[in-house]
């Protein structure tokens, strides 16, 4: 996700959502920061098979630490899947769910 920030940044030159949302940018470019993004939000959040992070956390914290990342933290990278690739790059969104169809 940093690196689809950092490249966004670069070639835009800003990283305000709405002016990014107002920009046309090339259709391939799009997905791979989709991509980036998707990935990140899917080890946040955890999404199978890159959640193994999950169970050795919630073991080796406190009860108020796994409190505090099973009522929030995880629940931000599922905002993030809403505001971010569906709001912000609602194409190649569409992309991924018609390769998640096809497979399905």
């Amino acid at each position: 996700m940093l690196l689809s920030i950092l490249n966004i940044q670069n070639m835009v030159g800003t990283t305000d959502f709405y002016l990014l949302s107002l920009l046309k940018l090339i259709y391939k470019i799009k997905i791979y920061y989709d991509l980036g993004f998707f990935i990140a939000f899917c080890v946040k959040t955890p999404l199978w098979p890159l959640s193994i992070w999950l169970p050795k956390a919630h073991s080796d914290s406190v009860l108020a630490g796994s409190i505090i990342l099973a009522g929030t933290i995880l629940k931000l990278a599922t905002y993030g899947f809403i505001r971010i690739l569906i709001s912000f790059l609602p194409d190649s969104s569409f992309y991924f769910l018609l390769w998640y169809k096809l497979y399905q």
